[in-house]
């Protein structure tokens, strides 16, 4: 999704929030135009989820990346993003990797993808001992 079809005003209110933590960590934007996507990725495991490595390869295109974990379902808005996160910028063909304790056994993790270009492709791989199922879908509550 662009700025330009959803309109400045819905995405102004988390862009501010995220903003800051992606100029921290990636540098300044490259781009007025962006391609912006968050997904949810539901974690089911059959213990505690307990250390858990989520590794990215960017397929194709440029792209500033953060995750953000919570063991509840809610609007991304509402997280503490400076609590537990990870941020930075992947080009094609670039692979990062972030450790991180998820507790409980049910774990959410939130991945908002900033494009710089038309078409971001991103493999995602989650690694943790009790792992049953990671089920993504793309976080339609309002975009936050």
């Amino acid at each position: 999704m662009t700025i330009q079809e959803s309109g400045q005003e819905l995405m102004a209110q988390p862009l501010k929030q995220i903003r800051p933590i992606l100029i921290s960590s990636c540098g300044p934007q490259l781009s007025r135009s962006l391609n912006i996507d968050v997904w949810t990725i539901k974690l089911s495991c059959g213990g505690p989820c307990l250390q858990t490595t989520v590794s990215l390869l960017l397929l194709q295109g440029q792209a500033d990346v953060l995750m953000v974990q919570s063991t509840e379902e809610t609007y991304i808005s509402t997280l503490c993003i400076s609590c537990s996160h990870w941020a930075g910028r992947l080009q094609t063909n670039q692979t990062s990797s972030w450790s991180t304790y998820m507790g409980g056994m049910r774990s959410n993790l939130y991945l908002v993808l900033v494009g710089y270009t038309d078409y971001i492709s991103i493999n995602v791989k989650i690694s943790s001992k009790n792992i049953i199922r990671a089920t993504p879908e793309l976080y339609r509550e309002n975009i936050f």
